[in-house]
C-alpha cells in the first residue's frame, strides 16, 4: 500500500515493526519513509513512537513485543489499523 503523494502523517515519528518477515517488514518501512517518518529496525525505549505489529498471533512472542509491554511506545498498532487509517486519512 502506498500513501497519497505528499501525505506526511509520520513526520517527526520514529516507527518500528514487530512480527514481520521479508515483504511485510519492507512494506512497513516503505510506508513510514514515504510519509516522512523514520523507520527503525530496533525498538528504543523513550525514542520509538509507534510499534506496528503483524497479526497478533505472529507478534506476541517477538523480540520487540515483550519490551514494548514493559516500556510502551506512544502507540502499539496493527498493520491493518495503519493501512486502514492511511487510506481513510484518519491516522491517529
Amino acid at each position: 500500500m502506498t500513501t497519497n503523494s505528499g501525505e506526511r502523517w509520520a513526520q517527526g515519528l520514529t516507527i518500528t515493526g514487530t512480527g514481520f518477515q521479508g515483504k511485510g517488514r519492507r512494506e512497513v518501512r516503505d510506508l513510514v519513509k514515504e510519509a516522512g517518518g523514520t523507520y527503525s529496525g530496533d525498538l528504543v525505549a523513550g525514542k520509538t513512537d509507534i510499534l506496528v505489529k503483524a497479526a497478533a498471533a505472529d507478534s506476541r512472542h517477538s523480540q520487540k513485543h515483550t519490551p514494548a509491554i514493559a516500556d510502551p511506545p506512544k502507540a502499539n498498532i496493527s498493520l491493518y489499523y495503519l493501512t486502514q487509517h492511511i487510506s481513510k486519512r484518519t491516522f491517529l
